[in-house]
């Protein structure tokens, strides 16, 4: 790696640790992750969230090229691109969360729904003029290039994220899965051998 790229890293690296602390968790009513999936998301464990924002700054890098002029002027503004999705999302969920919850209803309230609906189309509204707005703030220093890659970037994160969980959920069994599995333990739903209802362990030899 050479000085100047290792400088501009250096600074994505600085700005991603002032992003919040949720970026990329799932919001607080979405359902857990079904059993033995919850390590086979990227990083994995308490740290998975901000070790996917920084892997994510740092792929962004490089598909954009920076230049060191560009570095402190472009990614402030992505930031606040990140922020607003993140907020939007936060806020869709809210909204889907109401309306779910006044569709459930025995009797529902058809005035209810329809404010959930409204709430949800001002949201989504909102943030399109605010995408709009902020991509026209980080075109003005990107060059056609840069911006068709960052236009392009999102998809391609995604997919190579797919593709690592997908990789490691084709992992040999001992290696992952629930219960002791990944850490090589026995299976899930077999008890470890001298635990009630456990059969006896083999003699030695």
């Amino acid at each position: 790696m050479n000085a100047r790229l290792g400088k501009r890293l250096a600074i994505a690296a600085g700005l991603a640790l002032f992003l919040p602390a949720a970026a990329y968790s799932a919001p607080p009513d979405a359902p857990a992750a079904p059993p033995g999936q919850q390590e086979m998301r990227p990083g994995g464990g308490p740290g998975n969230g901000e070790a996917l924002r920084n892997l994510r700054m740092w792929k962004l890098m490089q598909a954009l090229k920076l230049t060191d002029a560009q570095t402190p002027k472009v990614l402030p503004k992505i930031q606040k691109m990140e922020e607003a999705r993140r907020q939007f999302q936060k806020d869709r969920m809210e909204h889907l969360k109401a309306l779910r919850e006044a569709a459930r209803q025995a009797a529902p309230d058809e005035e209810t729904i329809r404010r959930s609906i409204d709430a949800m189309r001002k949201t989504q509204d909102k943030f399109h003029s605010e995408e709009a707005r902020l991509f026209d703030d980080v075109a003005r220093d990107l060059t056609p290039r840069q911006l068709a890659d960052l236009l392009l970037f999102e998809e391609r994160f995604r997919r190579e994220v797919r593709q690592a969980v997908r990789g490691m959920d084709q992992r040999p069994a001992e290696g992952r899965g629930p219960a002791g599995k990944r850490f090589g333990g026995p299976p899930a739903d077999r008890p470890s051998p001298g635990s009630p209802g456990a059969p006896p362990a083999p003699p030695e030899d």
